[in-house]
């Protein structure tokens, strides 16, 4: 979804990564959740625990990356790319 925001919108980097948080955030959040809770599949416990530390991640990596250079941001961007696509080959 970012390089296509980026591409087909010519949005900057760092409003491609917010929208795209913006946009999973309720229908990840909200509608999957409530169907693995319906079914018992749902620890709260430890969902609220991981829920924290992805709250103070997101917040301090997000006020990390918004003081990186946007051509450097790119980059790292592109190399995560280009490493998940080579994992995903070798690995079967």
């Amino acid at each position: 979804m970012i390089p296509a925001m980026i591409y087909f919108l010519g949005v900057d980097q760092y409003t491609a990564q917010g929208t795209s948080l913006a946009v999973m955030l309720p229908p990840v959040g909200l509608f999957a959740v409530y169907n693995y809770y319906k079914a018992g599949s749902c620890d709260l416990r430890y969902a609220l625990i991981i829920a924290l530390a992805f709250i103070i991640g997101g917040y301090f990596g997000s006020k990390i990356s918004l003081n990186i250079p946007i051509a450097t941001m790119k980059k790292i961007f592109a190399v995560a790319l280009i490493l998940i696509a080579v994992n995903m080959l070798i690995k079967k």
